[in-house]
């Protein structure tokens, strides 16, 4: 449970409350001791705690004051069918012991990242920027997202006695096995990249990716679900499933039309079926739309890449005021970056060191390379679905200078055997 800035009520003013109440401060959220013993000192309450702004409520709780508590935390010797408990139980607000709420605190913080193009990349610039931030960093960073790839990446990192030393869990979750492995995981949060045509023989149509996808995160008791709000298919799937959102996106038109031919993954509206309006396309569908019918539309988002250009072979923008010298040379590591940024404050995680952790980042991730052979500059670029070779061609079209294209087909069975969409 995300409890930065909310209001925790700790029952019990003892030691292991006292305990509560300081833990909860250093974590940022704002804790609110309470004692039905009216006769204590407020004072020497605070006094304890080394919390001179510590709010203390003696005696009994107004009613109108018991909505403000996100969480309500209780002593051991407070008994679970107290009269107290059982109007918070109603609202309903989750009731923790303390050993449940230090649980919570004490392990490492789980981000699931998702979706069909983007995950390798996203998962990685999650890493670099926290490992920059001196965070010790657990990730399945061979791209095995399945379930038995997931699995091998915990159990390698921990040690004889089966404890895990981390601070952060960053695991790259293939979209289709989502539904195995986001309830094992139980994540604080799943990011969302977006959702694009893949794979057919393996994924089938699109709506069999957004069932697989909703069905794990109904499986999810608490995530916070970071999305790409341009995305039609991702913003109407996170409006179905009801979690606490956070949203990202571009507001202003960034790519040329080079980047952008008809390739598109819906048009009509998943609510009322009216055909979408856009006020333009960044690429495939990801754009500012609208439905006329029933008025959904691309909602304003929490985390915004702006002034983006494209300079020489490079891509240089600015994130949450911090301006950004990449070494992107494609126009969708952009939306990678903003959505690692995205996750990062999710997370809560220290963000002071993002523009050298960017910057220093390498985009490739064995997706993309350059070689010198024979004296001839070699650039390797691969792409399993539409979207992704579009991408691919749009940014060799960049590049004005002559030169050969060869184009290598692998139809084996990790990458699909159906390659009609070529």
């Amino acid at each position: 449970m995300d409890l930065q800035d909310k209001k925790v009520l700790v029952v019990g003013s003892g030691k292991s409350g006292i305990g509560a109440v300081k833990l909860l401060h250093k974590a940022g959220a704002v804790p609110v001791l309470y004692d039905s013993n009216e006769k204590l000192s407020a004072k020497e309450i605070r006094e304890k705690a080394g919390l001179s702004g510590l709010e203390v409520i003696l005696g009994t709780i107004p009613e109108s004051r018991k909505k403000e508590f996100a969480l309500v935390a209780i002593s051991p010797g407070v008994p679970i069918d107290a009269p107290l408990l059982s109007d918070f139980k109603a609202m309903p607000v989750p009731i923790w012991g303390e050993i449940e709420l230090a649980y919570s605190f004490a392990r490492g913080r789980v981000a699931a990242i998702t979706g069909t193009n983007g995950k390798t990349t996203t998962t990685g610039i999650l890493c670099h920027v926290l490992r920059s931030e001196g965070k010790k960093v657990l990730t399945n960073r061979t791209g095995a997202n399945m379930l038995n790839g997931v699995i091998s990446a915990f159990v390698l990192a921990a040690d004889r006695k089966g404890e895990l030393d981390i601070d952060y869990a960053c695991i790259e979750v293939d979209e289709f096995a989502s539904v195995q492995i986001l309830p094992l995981l139980q994540p604080g949060c799943v990011l969302l990249t977006n959702i694009f045509r893949d794979q057919i023989d393996r994924y089938g149509e699109i709506d069999t990716i957004c069932d697989r996808i909703r069905t794990a995160l109904s499986e999810v008791s608490e995530e916070v679900l970071i999305v790409n709000g341009d995305d039609f298919l991702s913003w109407t799937l996170a409006g179905k499933c009801g979690r606490r959102l956070v949203t990202y996106g571009i507001n202003e038109k960034m790519f040329d039309h080079s980047s952008n031919p008809k390739i598109r993954e819906s048009t009509f509206c998943h609510f009322c079926g009216e055909k979408l309006e856009y006020d333009f396309f960044h690429y495939g569908q990801l754009g500012i739309y609208r439905c006329p019918g029933c008025g959904w539309k691309r909602p304003l988002p929490d985390y915004t890449a702006e002034e983006v250009r494209f300079e020489k072979g490079r891509y240089r923008f600015r994130i949450g005021g911090i301006p950004i010298q990449s070494q992107a040379s494609g126009p969708y590591n952009v939306y990678n970056t903003l959505s690692a940024y995205a996750g990062l404050k999710a997370l809560g995680a220290p963000v002071h060191g993002f523009r050298r952790a960017v910057e220093t980042f390498d985009y490739g991730n064995s997706r993309e390379g350059s070689f010198q052979i024979n004296g001839a500059q070699v650039i390797l670029y691969l792409a399993k679905n539409p979207v992704g070779f579009q991408q691919k061609i749009s940014m060799m079209l960049k590049d004005r200078k002559p030169k050969d294209i060869i184009i290598q087909i692998n139809d084996g069975s990790q990458d699909g055997k159906d390659i009609s969409w070529l």
